[in-house]
């Protein structure tokens, strides 16, 4: 499935347990919880995904792309 996110432009391509952002991050789903390349976790709960890192949350922004405000 090919998706393209409405507060960040970026792209996304999931397949199976993996998601590939347009500039080449993958994330990995364990559970309910997508794990980044940067330490992002991401929780799923229903149609709602929500940075654990960031608090970004699917319904006002992008929780796979908006993680500059991580202080890693």
């Amino acid at each position: 499935m090919i998706e393209v996110n409405i507060f960040s432009g970026h792209t996304y391509m999931e397949s199976g347990q993996t998601k590939i952002r347009d500039d080449g991050a993958l994330f990995t789903r364990s559970g309910n919880m997508w794990l980044g390349p940067q330490g992002q976790v991401i929780q799923q709960v229903g149609n709602i995904t929500r940075n654990l890192n960031t608090g970004v949350q699917s319904n006002f922004g992008d929780p796979f792309g908006d993680d500059d405000a991580l202080d890693l």
